[in-house]
């Protein structure tokens, strides 16, 4: 009785992963199941960037990242092994012993099993080990053993590899000798040894590497039970006298539809909203004399018993009945409606076996990741007089019911389980209802900020990726994604994916928010077009399991941009951004890719028609010119020509000899005749025009736009590179500087820069580089984003070599700020990277642009990280190339981490905040440095702390020169 209690304790109340020994004392190995905060699986990459705001000397509120620092998690091993059986057996029978080892560290390993005869009091007349993949306690159907020996035990190990937080159940099988009795056989115990594999990289994590149980059969000559229970149908028929209505599922759904029916037909069967399945309990008399054995089952929470469906082996194909009267002879059983069932079957006699059956619901209380759908009975081990709960002191194995996990996702303006298929289909939606998150309006040069919500509506913990796509919004529209704070940017803890949310429980409860947020570019057009973005949520779990991927998403909405007066196109239509992003030529230029690239030989000539418009309420005129780069003035290679034709064509049209008047509010035309020389190189040329005012615009102002176009001299192009990205925007005080990344890939089939590397050229204003401006071009070789002392200057042409297809190199380019610029001002930096090996191998040069604006604050920001594999929150990150390193770390452990915040402008910063959010798989430590925060100004800089997140920060003033540090401390899960 004790027996049982304690095994309905633990599945009812506690929800344990127990499995059960069959022993004269109860035993259990008892695995706590997974839970959110789980030790991250090896190799998992952990991902951490720090923010800060401030507000300026005119009180404009600013922010600043840091760059981000990466720590991977390395395996650990562990493991547990169950404990040993006792077990009854006679003369010539064979007993099983069941066992499970389980891999509770984060990363597969290898394991050796073995068993050795102890010769206590006697001899086995054989041992062997067989495989028990669903913990029947039996040996798996129509399966040879692992290992067998007809005198001697399975000494020679046999090797199991076990996947992270799996488990190998296996059986040793103790077969008694044919001449045993009481006298000359009274017992034997066994040695089964699981240690680790030599050949583990991990081996020494491990503590202790090698784990006993003792198995004990002691000789019976009264009866002597053997009782397991499984997932599987017996040889008898069903209720009804006909097959079993439903299958024995060993995984499946939880049930999705709570009203399932629970009664007992011939018809019965699962479908997609019900799943039902077949648990048969199996028994034995392994002893000399008969018995009366008592059996009890409570289902758990997760299992619903189906009434009028118990069938026992004597009596087959008629149910038995569940109120306890009218049973045949032999048997005493009752059943309830939530699922205990009491049996006794009398006079059990010597090698005797019989089983008794039944149907389950699994309900919808099942759980992925649970044990509330597993199944165990408790027996008697002998006979016994009593009631059959005082008499099924003994627990079965458990059979396990493994639920499946449901995967889901809805993303939407609001914290919902539901998507909103009314508008449009998941992944795909509509604009409208939940699946829309709209802004009124902004102006170029803004921020808008988007808020939408990431809910799990499967039935475990999940990790999902995020992704923008179908943007309409202005070409150089710079989009971040951040967490709920608005600060912490959002990563990957997953590979392959470059934004992930991190582990997130079901429902709304634990929905995560994401923060989207578009930076309009200087340059937007004022339109009245909404502009979109889609924002798609996508299970990586589902990913991984090979379960169907079902997306979700949600538009953002730019309803109005608002404010160009002077717009150069190539059509008088115009190619619009919300139709072709990166080509359009609507609203201020250059477009990052060719508008219009036209194709001629070498030698012939090919026109661009251009298209002045003039949308101010004044009458202007207007020069036009070319370029070979953004930058003007500028110049086309050697032996080409352009001439520009006021009307006609390039033959027979009248030039351009005077600035093309154009009225307010109407638009003029002309043609850009462009010719190569015979001796043009093969590839591509770019070419860029410019329209410039004569005269001041109605708002006081000398307007100029932009329009890239390219000429091509050959149809096809074998050679291509990536600089990525083609704009960027910084902040620098005067006498300070702005380090510009950029990323330079080679995306064709060929090498690129295989003759005589690639010529960089960090082009400036003319008028800024006689004011002082200047720029540097670094190769950032250990990619850590800053400039250290691995990174090398390029100083001379063909410097950086060649770049192998699918390789990368990465540049940092650092703008200097000279004294007494003010504040306002900005320097638009041309980089330009040209392969220089000859044509036809000749890679196409590419440009990227670096704006940067003269605060009269600059704020410096970087972070560093070092292992504290004691938590003792002592270890210091050196601020040098190994604080930037990446770590590793193992579950369980801590990392340090160093944010540090330099003011290089000329003037004071007020109301510094430092922040910083625990990554995926990590949690604020509760051992902390001694100083988490420094400050050399003037005011409070304290520290806040949660669960999640560490700020430094207060009313206060960092002047120039001033800096001030935040040192935390996050622990791995574990």
């Amino acid at each position: 009785m004790i027996g049982y209690l304690i095994s309905r304790f633990l599945r009812k109340k506690m929800r344990l992963v127990c499995i059960a020994q069959r022993s004269l004392l109860l035993t259990f190995l008892c695995v706590l199941p997974v839970a959110h905060g789980a030790a991250p699986p090896a190799n998992t990459k952990i991902i951490n960037q720090a923010t800060a705001t401030y507000f300026d000397s005119v009180n404009v509120q600013r922010s600043v990242t840091s760059n981000a620092v990466v720590s991977n998690v390395s395996q650990v091993g562990a493991m547990t092994f169950s404990a040993g059986t006792s077990l009854g057996g006679t003369t010539g029978s064979t007993v099983y012993a069941p066992h499970t080892l389980v891999n509770t560290g984060n990363g597969s390993d290898t394991f050796n099993i073995s068993v050795s005869d102890n010769r206590t009091l006697a001899s086995f007349a054989g041992i062997a080990i067989y495989a028990d993949p669903n913990g029947t306690g039996l040996p798996a159907a129509n399966t040879a053993p692992l290992c067998s020996s007809l005198t001697t035990a399975c000494t020679t190990a046999i090797k199991q590899t076990i996947a992270a937080g799996s488990a190998f159940r296996f059986v040793v099988a103790y077969s008694l000798p044919t001449t045993a009795t009481s006298g000359s056989w009274p017992s034997d115990t066994a040695a089964v040894v699981a240690t680790v594999d030599p050949s583990s990289t991990v081996l020494s994590s491990y503590s202790p590497s090698t784990l006993t149980s003792t198995d004990t059969v002691t000789f019976s000559g009264a009866a002597s039970f053997g009782v397991n229970t499984v997932i599987g149908l017996p040889s008898v028929n069903a209720p009804g006298k006909v097959a079993w209505p439903v299958s024995a599922l060993n995984s499946g759904n939880a049930s999705s539809d709570p009203s399932c029916t629970t009664t007992y037909s011939t018809t019965l069967s699962s479908t997609p909203s019900c799943t039902y399945t077949v648990f048969t309990i199996n028994y034995n008399n392994n002893g000399a004399s008969s018995g009366i054995l008592s059996i009890v089952d409570a289902l758990p929470s997760g299992l619903s018993y189906v009434t009028g469906s118990t069938v026992w082996s004597n009596n087959p194909g008629v149910a038995l009945n569940d109120a306890g009267t009218g049973n045949p002879t032999g048997i005493t059983f009752s059943a309830t409606t939530n699922g205990l069932m009491n049996i006794q079957i009398a006079d059990v006699g010597s090698n005797v076996s019989g089983s008794v059956s039944f149907i389950a619901l699994v309900n919808t209380a099942a759980t992925f990741g649970g044990t509330n759908a597993n199944n165990f009975a408790s027996y008697s081990p002998s006979t016994c007089t009593g009631t059959a709960t005082s008499c099924a002191t003994i627990a079965t194995n458990t059979a396990v019911f493994v639920v499946k996990q449901k995967f889901g996702v809805v993303v939407a303006n609001v914290k919902s389980l539901i998507a909103d298929t009314a508008n449009g289909v998941a992944g795909a939606p509509n604009k409208s209802g939940i699946d829309l998150v709209s802004q009124a309006s902004s102006a170029p040069g803004s921020v808008v900020t988007f808020t939408q919500f990431v809910t799990n509506t499967g039935n475990g913990t999940d990790n999902f990726s995020l992704s923008l796509s179908g943007s309409t919004f202005p070409a150089g529209t710079v989009f971040g994604l951040y967490q709920s704070d608005g600060q912490t940017l959002i990563n990957s803890s997953v590979s392959g994916y470059q934004y992930t949310t991190g582990p997130i429980a079901p429902g709304t409860a634990n929905s995560f928010t994401v923060i989207v947020k578009a930076t309009i570019p200087t340059n937007a057009v004022a339109t009245s077009t909404p502009s979109f973005v889609l924002l798609t949520a996508t299970s990586t779990g589902a990913a991984s399991a090979g379960a169907a991927v079902v997306p979700d998403a949600v538009w953002d909405q730019l309803q109005t941009i608002t404010g160009v007066l002077l717009d150069l196109k190539n059509s008088a239509a115009g190619t619009p951004c919300s139709s072709s992003p990166t080509t359009c030529d609507i609203g201020p230029g250059p477009s990052t890719a060719p508008t219009v690239v036209q194709s001629t030989p070498a030698g012939t000539t090919t026109s661009f028609s251009l298209w002045v418009t003039n949308n101010d309420t004044i009458t202007n005129s207007y020069n036009v010119s070319y370029s070979n780069t953004s930058s003007f003035p500028g110049a086309l290679p050697s032996g080409w020509t352009v001439t520009f034709m006021a009307s006609g064509s390039c033959d027979t049209g009248t030039p351009l000899s005077t600035p093309l008047v154009v009225a307010a509010g109407g638009q003029a035309s002309l043609l850009a005749c462009v010719t190569p020389p015979l001796n043009a190189a093969v590839g591509t040329q770019n070419i860029y025009f410019r329209a410039q005012a004569v005269s001041p615009s109605s708002s006081g102002t000398l307007l100029s736009d932009f329009l890239f176009d390219a000429i091509n001299v050959t149809a096809v192009k074998t050679f291509t590179l990536n600089l990525s990205p083609t704009t960027s925007n910084g902040q620098a005080s005067s006498g300070a500087s702005y380090v510009y990344p950029h990323t330079l890939t080679n995306t064709g089939s060929q090498p690129c820069g295989s003759t005589g590397g690639f010529n960089i050229s960090a082009q400036l204003p003319a008028a800024d580089v006689a004011a002082g401006w200047s720029a540097s071009v670094y190769v950032d070789t250990d990619n850590v984003g800053v400039i250290n002392k691995n990174s090398v200057l390029i100083t001379s042409n063909g410097q950086l070599g060649a770049i192998a297809p699918g390789s990368n190199v990465r540049l940092l380019i650092k703008v200097f700020v000279p004294g007494g610029i003010a504040l306002g001002a900005s320097d638009t930096l041309i980089l330009t990277i040209t392969d220089n090996t000859p044509a036809p191998n000749t890679c196409p040069a590419q440009s990227a642009t670096d704006v940067t604006t003269v605060v009269s604050s600059s704020i410096a920001m970087i972070k560093y990280q070092v292992l504290d594999s004691t938590c003792s929150a002592t270890a210091v990150p050196i601020q040098g190339s190994a604080g930037l390193a990446q770590v590793n770390v193992v579950p369980g452990g801590c990392i340090n981490y160093l944010i540090i915040v330099t003011n290089q402008g000329a003037s004071n910063v007020t109301n510094l905040t430092i922040n910083d959010t625990a990554s995926a798989y990590t949690s604020i430590a509760s051992i902390q440095p001694a100083t988490p925060c420094s400050f050399s100004g003037s005011g409070s800089f304290t520290s806040t702390k949660t669960s999640t997140s560490m700020t430094c920060g207060g009313t206060n003033t960092l002047p120039p020169g001033g800096t001030a540090m935040m040192n935390f401390s996050v622990k791995v899960d574990n």
